[in-house]
């Protein structure tokens, strides 16, 4: 806008000039007005040029203040790492010493024992925060990069093939169809929701270099962050327009089908002791999308995936299995992406499994 601007204001200002010094006498009053047209064409342009200026200037400066937080962030979660270490290594100088004065001693056996289920707890806690350090630090060396560009950036290297993959959203957008595909995959296995039923631990319990299709781990992206490293985890989010979610869940709403997500977050999640008026299942519905989809869009910010909408499945599937080195038969998985698995229908009961 700004050089657009200003040559503009020349090519008019030259020409309103050899048209006044062309002429006998007094200058035209067109030249004159072309003169003060080229005058406000230039003033104009550099004063919108200066705003747009100082705006990207207020914009950065804006982020290098949230890129700065951020870094101070990290180092006060590493000084409480430290000292958490050294806490722990005070307990195990006050073990080393409790045993050797119990030692043999069968009436404090039972209190060096607990002692020592203590350590083991506070040694457990301590490589969680490791771990926890080590993948935030690599989540933040490139904005460290921005901040300080004399900082060196280490990054741990990726794997060809993750040990896991797992492919979140909301439901109702084409899952069991995409776990289909995927079952063809010679170097992956692949399952839709194969551990909802299970709690604790097995829950979280996959095989390795396994696909994992589950709209519910949409709610466990705390201990999807606890359990799997970055650099060995890769994640899919799986999107469909939020019109026609809420249309197959509204569909499903009757259905009696008492592990119903939408149901579970209409009465749950949004406290409700009776039952929604029917012009309100929709607006309930769409709450629910909404806040599953920020919620993965937030949690998958600066880590090893994608987003693959089901309107474009077919065409993205190919580079979804090149991403993550997978091999087999992608003629079959394409044939499988035709086929419409789970589809919704008024007032039926679902299967076991919803989608």
């Amino acid at each position: 806008m700004l050089i657009g601007g200003t040559a503009c204001a020349l090519v008019v200002a030259t020409v309103a000039i050899t048209w006044a010094l062309s002429t006998e006498g007094s200058a035209p009053v067109g030249s004159i007005v072309l003169i003060w047209t080229a005058v406000a064409i230039g003033v104009a342009s550099w004063s919108f040029g200066i705003m747009s200026a100082r705006r990207a200037v207020v914009d950065r400066l804006r982020a290098t203040n949230r890129m700065q937080l951020q870094i101070d962030e990290l180092g006060n979660l590493a000084s409480r790492t430290d000292q958490v270490g050294q806490q722990l290594s005070e307990i195990t100088e006050a073990v080393a010493e409790i045993n050797s004065t119990v030692n043999g001693s069968a009436a404090f056996g039972d209190i060096a024992h607990e002692v020592r289920d203590v350590e083991r707890r506070l040694e457990s806690r301590i490589e969680d925060n490791s771990r926890l350090l080590a993948r935030r630090l690599d989540r933040l060396e490139p904005i460290r990069a921005v901040v300080d560009p004399s900082a060196t950036v280490h990054r741990s290297p990726a794997r060809e093939r993750p040990r896991h993959v797992f492919v979140l959203g909301t439901g109702r957008c084409g899952t069991m169809t995409f776990s289909a595909a995927c079952t063809h995959f010679d170097n992956f296995t692949a399952a839709h929701e194969s551990r909802t039923r299970l709690l604790g631990a097995e829950r979280f319990d996959y095989p390795d270099h396994h696909i994992e299709v589950d709209n519910r781990l949409s709610w466990f992206l705390g201990e999807l962050d606890r359990r799997f490293d970055d650099d060995e985890t890769f994640y899919v989010h799986l999107t469909r327009s939020s019109d026609e979610v809420v249309e197959s869940y509204a569909r499903r709403w009757d259905s009696g089908f008492r592990s119903s997500i939408g149901r579970a977050f209409g009465y749950g999640i949004v406290i409700r002791g009776r039952e929604w008026p029917p012009e309100d299942v929709e607006s309930v519905l769409r709450f629910y999308v909404d806040t599953v989809t920020s919620n993965v869009d937030s949690f998958l910010r600066g880590r090893n995936g994608m987003t693959i909408a089901l309107e474009r499945l077919d065409e993205q599937f190919e580079s979804f299995a090149d991403r993550i080195g997978a091999t087999g038969d992608l003629g079959a998985a394409h044939r499988e992406l035709d086929v419409r698995h789970n589809a919704s229908t008024t007032t039926s009961p679902p299967p076991s499994q919803s989608m």
